[in-house]
């Protein structure tokens, strides 16, 4: 996460930087503070089993380094496998406050965990993969695509949910082709005749 914060800082104004947690996240009960799990963390619920753990907050405060970079961070985390006491945790991710220059994504509503059922690590990740090969959308239109791909496919089971503290619009994969080149696309897509081509290249 340094070497990410350092790499955004050194680009300056305009870099975009797209941070995605894909495994255990869990909020630690009473602190409202949302933790990543490490894969070998021991003795889940205990004093250590914390410690080892990762404050979402630390990684938020390394990417504030970089001002002029947008952010994105993308939960698809929190999990029913991660067996920890009630007594310390809550069920699903405590939300984050809209913060600017971030938008924050979630696999499903706060409170409410994640699936990971599915050939493609679950239908969150599977429908944002799918948005993500798209060319041309903004990370609005992005995320809303996913979050209806997930709703259709759960049957409204998780519901996708967003925080977005961004001024701009960001477009992720790439610009929209112009009117222009679509028109010139056309033009020659069912042409046979070398001449044809040749005018537009």
């Amino acid at each position: 996460m340094r070497q990410l914060a350092n790499k955004l800082k050194a680009a300056g104004s305009g870099a975009v930087g797209f941070f995605t947690i894909r495994d255990m996240a869990q909020p630690r009960r009473n602190t409202n503070i949302n933790y990543l799990i490490p894969v070998d963390a021991r003795e889940p619920g205990s004093a250590a089993f914390w410690d080892e753990s990762v404050k979402l907050d630390d990684i938020m405060r390394l990417l504030d380094q970089a001002p002029g970079a947008v952010k994105f961070v993308v939960f698809d985390a929190c999990r029913n496998e991660l067996q920890l006491p009630t007594k310390d945790t809550s069920k699903g991710l405590v939300p984050i406050a809209e913060q600017q220059g971030y938008f924050v994504a979630y696999a499903s509503a706060p409170g409410h965990t994640a699936s990971d059922k599915g050939q493609r690590g679950g239908p969150y990740a599977e429908a944002l993969a799918k948005e993500l090969g798209r060319q041309g959308l903004d990370h609005l239109s992005l995320f809303q695509n996913v979050k209806e791909t997930v709703i259709a496919s759960t049957g409204g089971a998780q519901y996708p949910w967003e925080s977005n503290g961004l001024s701009r619009r960001v477009y992720l994969t790439g610009e929209p082709t112009m009117p222009a080149d679509l028109a010139m696309w056309d033009s020659v897509r069912t042409a046979t005749d070398p001449a044809v081509l040749a005018a537009v290249s």
